[in-house]
């Protein structure tokens, strides 16, 4: 399924994206991140303190976006999410979820990081790790390092202007798929 589907179904099912500056988020977090191991049949390699080392750092840098998706009324949390902010970077850290529908909750909070990392600058997105859900966003293209892989705002944009022709949505209209 595309992102842009996901994306759309989780707002026609009503799934609520928030963003998080309450440190109890790290104990939802964290909880979520035990339970998708233990359904895998592993044990979470690292502590809560990792998490809470992790997110208190990048909190006092003014670097983190905690985010969370909860199902409509806003009480049931489903998913979680660590990201960071440097300069024009967008950093995906870490995110898991507690739902079967891992990739509607994945795709609408990453929707949701991206749109605020664009407002405030951003340019590449390093969503860490291997996999196919790189491309999900917009054209992934390998870094100078082979450490990461990065997927530049431009494409986004690109995209976005051909959406805009192909199907006629205004300008000042964020779309799911299509940055700003």
């Amino acid at each position: 399924m595309s992102a842009r589907r996901n994306v759309k179904r989780a707002q026609r099912l009503g799934l609520v994206t928030k963003f998080e500056d309450d440190e109890r988020f790290v104990d939802e977090h964290y909880e979520q991140l035990k339970e998708v191991y233990r359904r895998g049949g592993s044990r979470l390699p690292f502590g809560k303190q990792r998490v809470l080392e992790f997110s208190g750092s990048s909190r006092r840098a003014a670097n983190l976006v905690a985010v969370s998706v909860y199902l409509p009324g806003g009480r049931v949390n489903i998913a979680t999410g660590i990201f960071t902010i440097e300069g024009s970077e967008l950093l995906l850290w870490m995110w898991r979820t507690a739902s079967t529908t891992a990739g509607t909750a994945h795709e609408l909070m990453t929707w949701t990081v991206m749109q605020r990392a664009i407002q405030q600058g951003c340019e590449t997105f390093d969503r860490m790790g291997r996999g196919d859900f790189k491309t999900k966003f917009g054209r992934a293209r390998p870094a100078e390092s082979a450490l990461a892989c990065w997927g530049g705002i431009a494409g986004w944009m690109a995209a976005r202007k051909v959406a805009k022709r192909a199907y006629g949505w205004p300008a000042d209209v964020a779309r799911p798929g299509f940055a700003r």
